[in-house]
C-alpha cells in the first residue's frame, strides 16, 4: 500500500471518530442520533467513493453529509476533494473554516492544514480586471461565471480563465487570460455604447 493510501485510510479512520466523538458545534447541536447516524453513512459511502477514485461522487457525497450536519471534520475531506479536482480556491476556504471551527484539532492537523493553505496559495495567481469608461453604469463582472468585486481584483487558480464585463447602455464583453502561479495579470476591457435603440411602435392617426 502506498504512503498516500495509508495516510487516506488513517485520515478516514480519524473522520469516524471524529464523527462520533467530537463535540459538536453550536449549528450542529440540533442534529438528531438517527441524524448524526445518517451524516456517518453518508460520510461512509463518500469515503468508498474516494478509493475508487470518484471525485465527483465523493465530493458530492461529503457535501450532502455537511449539509446535514456542517462539522469542522467534515471540512478537511471536503478540501481533499476540492484539491484534487484542481480547485484551489474551495479548498483553501474549508481549510481556513476549518482552523478557525476545529478547536479541538490535533496541532499536527491544525499544522497539516496551515502548511496546506500556503502551499495552495503559493499556487494561485490574481487577476485584475480594468474596466474604460470607469464610470459605467450597473457595472457588473465576473471571473469564470463567478461575480467579482468592484475594485475588479480577484484571485484564480493557474491556467486559462473567462472574464466577461457588462454596463448599461453598452455592449457585454468576454475577454480570455492565462495566469501562472504566483503572477498578476492586468485585464483591460473597453466597453463599446450599443448604439441600437428600441424601435417605439407610432400609434395610428385617428
Amino acid at each position: 500500500m502506498s504512503r498516500r493510501s495509508q495516510t487516506r485510510r488513517a485520515a478516514v479512520g480519524a473522520l469516524a471518530v471524529a464523527l462520533v466523538g467530537i463535540a459538536p458545534s453550536a449549528s450542529a447541536q440540533r442534529v438528531t442520533n438517527a441524524e448524526r447516524a445518517g451524516v456517518r453513512r453518508t460520510a461512509r459511502a463518500a469515503d468508498e467513493a474516494w478509493e475508487r477514485g470518484d471525485l465527483e461522487g465523493a465530493l458530492q457525497l461529503y457535501q450532502a453529509a455537511f449539509r446535514a450536519d456542517p462539522l469542522p471534520a467534515l471540512r478537511r475531506r471536503l478540501a481533499d476533494c476540492y484539491e484534487a479536482l484542481r480547485r484551489p480556491l474551495e479548498a483553501v476556504h474549508h481549510l481556513e473554516r476549518f482552523l478557525e471551527e476545529s478547536r479541538e484539532a490535533s496541532p499536527s492537523d491544525r499544522d497539516d492544514a496551515s502548511a496546506r493553505i500556503r502551499r495552495l496559495r503559493a499556487g494561485l495567481a490574481t487577476v485584475r480586471v480594468r474596466v474604460s469608461p470607469r464610470d459605467a453604469l450597473d457595472l457588473a463582472m465576473t471571473v469564470d461565471g463567478l461575480s467579482i468585486g468592484p475594485d475588479g481584483t480577484a484571485q484564480v487558480a493557474a491556467g486559462t480563465h473567462t472574464v466577461e464585463a457588462a454596463a448599461e447602455g453598452y455592449r457585454p464583453v468576454r475577454a480570455e487570460f492565462r495566469a501562472e502561479p504566483g503572477a498578476t495579470v492586468d485585464v483591460p476591457i473597453s466597453l463599446r455604447r450599443n448604439d441600437i435603440t428600441p424601435t417605439v411602435a407610432l400609434a395610428p392617426r385617428p
